[in-house]
């Protein structure tokens, strides 16, 4: 048990020396779980999805954080819903994970858009317009 634990706090340093920026968290099964403060509670105060206007003006660095966060919430409501289910209770605001889901779409259809902006400056047209109608060799010739 002792090496395992040298082990792993030899990584955890050197996963420090190698990252300074970032400081190291301890991560818990508990994350899985949400908030404690909101155990037991019949009514959770929640807000309203990302809408797309607002995800437009976010950096796609701050895109692919707000989507592995939004995994993350997802997980733990998952896991919230079947720990109630299990226990035979009711779940408090079924519609947390729906808006969950409703700003993993809406980040997805903003990272579309961008992608196919991209493609039309390259190519000078967006790839659902004339695909069909040429032939590009495996080079990449018309």
């Amino acid at each position: 048990m002792q090496r395992l634990a040298l082990c792993l706090a030899r990584q955890l340093t050197v996963g420090a020396s190698i990252c300074q920026r970032q400081p190291i968290r301890q991560l818990s099964l508990m994350d899985f779980f949400g908030n404690s403060q909101d155990w037991g509670v019949s009514a959770v105060l929640v807000g309203r999805p990302y809408r797309i206007e607002e995800l437009r003006l976010k950096s796609s660095t701050d895109l692919h954080k707000l989507w592995w966060l939004l995994i993350k919430e997802r997980n733990a409501l998952m896991t919230l819903e079947e720990e109630h289910y299990r226990c035979g209770e009711a779940f408090p605001n079924p519609e947390r994970l729906e808006k969950v889901e409703e700003s993993m779409e809406n980040i997805l259809l903003t990272v579309e858009e961008r992608n196919r902006a991209v493609n039309e400056l390259e190519r000078g047209h967006s790839p659902a317009q004339k695909w069909w109608k040429t032939s590009i060799s495996c080079l990449g010739r018309q």
